[in-house]
Formats: C-alpha cells, sequence, structure tokens
C-alpha cells in the first residue's frame, strides 16, 4: 500500500515537473517575443517601409523565432518576394537566386498563395507532399528546411497587402499562440508598408509642381510644401507658409474639419471645390485632393 503511495507520489511530481518545465518554456518564448516585437517596432518607425528596413525586421526574427522567413507584397495586383533570410547564408543566397529565376505560382494549394487569396492565417504544423503541390520549385524549399511554418497576412483596412511567413525546419515548431504573435507583427509591418506607399504617393505629388502641395496635421501644423502652394498664399518663400496654420486658410469656417472627417470616413478626398485665404485676405477658388495616413 505504501509503495503505490510512494508511486502515486513521484508521477504525481514528475507530471508537475512537466507542467513546470512548459510552463517556463512558454515564459520565456514570450518574453523572447516582446522583446523581438519592440526592436521590430523601432526598426519599422526608422525605415519607414523601405525595403532595407523590411528586411532588418526579417532579419531579428532569424534564428530565434524561425530558421528562415520570406515576405510576399502585392503590388498593383501581381505578387512579388520583398524579402528573404535564412539562418544559413549560403541558402538565403540560393533562396534569392531561385525566387528571381521562378515566378509566384498564385494557385498553390498552401502557403503565401492560399493566404493571399483567403486574407486568413494559415499554419502547416508538419509539411507533407501536399503542401508543395503546384509550387515551381519544390526541392529548393525542401532544401531550405521546411517541418512546420506559419503564413500570416499583412493587412490594411480590407485589403491584403502581402504575407509574412515564419519557417522551422523542425516539425511541430509553432502553435496557435505563435500564429497570434505572427498575425500581431504583420500588422505592424503592414502599417509600415501602407505609410511608405502613402508617402511615395505625397512625394509623387510634390514633384507635380504644377500643383500646390502640402503635409499637414490633423490640427492644422503645416510640415511641409512645395513653393506653388507657397506662392498660391501669396508667399515668397516656403518658410513663409509654413508658419501659418492651415485653421486660418479657409474662408468658410468649420470646412477644414467637415473635409477631415470626409478623409477619415474615405481614406482620400478628390477634387473637393473650396475657396482658400491668401495672407493678404484675397479669396483664392482651389480643388483640394488629399490622402490620410492612419495609424
Amino acid at each position: 500500500m505504501l509503495t503505490a503511495v510512494l508511486a502515486c507520489v513521484a508521477v504525481a511530481a514528475c507530471v508537475a515537473a512537466v507542467v513546470m518545465a512548459r510552463t517556463c518554456r512558454r515564459q520565456a518564448r514570450a518574453i523572447r517575443q516582446w522583446t523581438v516585437r519592440a526592436r521590430i517596432g523601432r526598426a519599422l518607425a526608422e525605415g519607414v517601409g523601405s525595403p532595407d528596413a523590411i528586411r532588418d525586421v526579417l532579419r531579428l526574427l532569424v534564428p530565434d523565432h524561425a530558421d528562415w522567413c520570406v515576405l510576399h507584397l502585392v503590388d498593383n495586383q501581381q505578387v512579388r518576394r520583398a524579402a528573404i533570410v535564412h539562418v544559413d547564408p549560403a541558402a538565403e543566397r540560393r533562396m534569392q537566386d531561385a525566387f528571381e529565376r521562378t515566378p509566384f505560382v498564385t494557385d498553390a494549394v498552401a502557403g503565401p498563395a492560399k493566404v493571399i487569396r483567403t486574407g486568413l492565417p494559415y499554419l502547416i504544423p508538419n509539411f507533407g507532399p501536399d503542401e508543395l503541390a503546384k509550387q515551381a520549385d519544390p526541392g529548393m524549399l525542401i532544401d531550405a528546411g521546411l517541418g512546420c511554418c506559419v503564413s500570416v497576412p499583412l493587412k490594411a483596412r480590407q485589403d491584403v497587402l502581402g504575407v509574412l511567413t515564419l519557417v522551422r525546419r523542425t516539425p511541430y515548431s509553432y502553435d496557435d499562440d505563435d500564429v497570434a504573435w505572427a498575425e500581431d507583427l504583420a500588422y505592424r509591418i503592414a502599417l509600415s508598408v501602407e505609410n511608405g506607399r502613402l508617402f511615395a504617393e505625397a512625394r509623387e505629388l510634390f514633384e507635380q509642381t504644377v500643383s500646390a502641395n502640402y503635409v499637414s496635421t490633423p490640427q492644422g501644423r503645416l510640415l511641409a510644401c512645395n513653393q506653388t502652394f507657397a506662392s498660391l498664399l501669396g508667399c515668397d518663400t516656403i518658410e513663409e507658409a509654413l508658419a501659418i496654420p492651415t485653421t486660418q486658410l479657409y474662408a468658410i469656417p468649420h470646412e477644414r474639419d467637415a473635409l477631415l472627417a470626409q478623409v477619415g470616413a474615405r481614406k482620400r478626398l478628390v477634387s473637393h471645390e473650396s475657396m482658400l485665404r491668401r495672407r493678404d485676405g484675397v479669396l483664392v477658388p482651389v480643388a483640394l485632393s488629399a490622402v490620410g495616413t492612419f495609424d
């Protein structure tokens, strides 16, 4: 009887030890994930969606959170591999060469292609032959190491901007908690990519010198403008124009608040007819177009 009791106690102790070990591993993983998330936030803030910033973000994930990872972006309904990072530099070069030679397979049954089609995250706990169906170069993927992977969408509003894929060479390395963490990373990367595209759009507008262009905060402070905009306001220099709050430019009181509400609801404003007041008080008819940047 005593032996049986001791055996039960020993089994319970072993179970408790296993549970404690698993809990400690989960806590350690959560700490690592929180730490890298903060580092990724800083990298994205400094890079504003640039290709180098995206690649730097992926390098922060290898090897602690993935053996290799890849970021696909959707541009004008075309999918391109924006960055690839592998724990083995030689394997990374081989993958880059292979990706340059082979087109992206949009109808692949698994992985990034499926995420782009559905807009939903996708976890493959243990790779099998079915997951490689229709891939252009399955041998390259096998050589890179395929045990377990998670692919999550980069979403801005309702659009899928791309897919972040993390891969481990050991099966069952990821679980649902990792999927949720990867979705949070993808959301942060998507914001950076979208802001980078909006920034590029704004820069393109600024280069169209026939139009009067400016950037302002929602509170009304002018951040930048071109010379055409400064001349429209009756200013000799851009510096003079930047000193004028945009809240003083509108001939109709509170019109700017109404326009901000439209931009907030529709994300942009196109050819809105209005009247702006020059510095000398003269009213100027204009057609306003705007694009909002949101966080």
